[in-house]
């Protein structure tokens, strides 16, 4: 399921769907599978130092939103 959304620090924006561009806005932002998400987060962060982390994958907090309402 695509739920996961990923937050860049560095470019202050959501990455956009299919690997492309950032948004500001959440429902703008690309949906990805969590295996596509950590694996972008993981590639993105590589060379930073240790504890930094500019690319943050994470579940879509719309989507947990909408599971608990049922939907």
């Amino acid at each position: 399921m695509d739920d996961w959304v990923i937050w860049s620090e560095e470019h202050g924006g959501w990455w956009g769907p299919g690997r492309s561009g950032y948004t500001t806005s959440l429902e703008e932002a690309g949906r990805y599978t969590e295996a596509e998400a950590l694996a972008i987060e993981e590639q993105a962060n590589k060379y930073r130092p240790a504890g930094t982390y500019y690319e943050i994958a994470m579940p879509d907090p719309r989507a947990a939103w909408r599971r608990r309402q049922g939907g």
